[in-house]
């Protein structure tokens, strides 16, 4: 699990759009939102693990995560960036299940050189997704990633950090130790039960 340093992105005031929007998904259940949040096709090629076709991932600041919940919108988003060892092993499964639903999920690339808030914009998208994060002893909240937060209605309804609980690297920057299928298969399927938390 890799912890995200206090300063990592850059500050973009996106123009906002308040419509109501639905997407079909491949096995006929849709999401539904109120917000569609400022994005942009997402370059996932860093990811070189995933096999397959590359679901549709959109790449959005961190802090457009606050106009999401306060706007009640809903979706998928995932934390990450493509050098972190623990996402990529997470997003190959996230991609398998995404695939599955033909569902678009936002891209929140925590070392993008597009987007840098400043400290206060963090505190205030932990403050939002606070329900997402991990806690230490004191209750303060820390900030890792890989993170898989569901959003229903500007609710945080499922989330998943890291990767499973049994896997434990022998050495992470090891392309070989990687987690066997019955690990796989979980994470698949705790990707899936936040994605059926957020469809109509």
């Amino acid at each position: 699990m890799k912890k995200i340093s206090k300063v990592i992105y850059a500050a973009l005031l996106a123009t906002s759009m308040f419509a109501c929007s639905t997407k079909e998904t491949a096995n006929s259940k849709t999401v539904t939102t109120a917000y569609e949040p400022e994005s942009f096709e997402a370059d996932m090629s860093g990811y070189e693990w995933i096999e397959g076709d590359i679901a549709e991932y959109k790449e959005m600041s961190l802090v457009e995560i606050c106009n999401v919940v306060d706007n009640k919108g809903s979706g998928l988003f995932y934390f990450g960036y493509d050098t972190c060892q623990w996402c990529k092993r997470a997003l190959p499964e996230l991609n398998k299940v995404l695939q599955e639903y033909d569902f678009t999920t936002y891209y929140i690339n925590v070392h993008s050189t597009k987007f840098t808030p400043t400290n206060e914009e963090i505190e205030m998208v932990m403050e939002k997704i606070d329900d997402a994060l991990e806690h230490d002893e004191s209750g303060e909240a820390i900030f890792y990633v890989p993170l898989v937060v569901g959003i229903k209605d500007g609710k945080v309804v499922g989330h998943q950090v890291s990767l499973v609980d049994d896997y434990v690297a022998k050495d992470i920057n090891d392309p070989n130790d990687q987690m066997n299928d019955a690990q796989k298969k979980e994470l698949q399927d705790i990707y899936r039960a936040i994605i059926e938390k957020i469809v109509d």
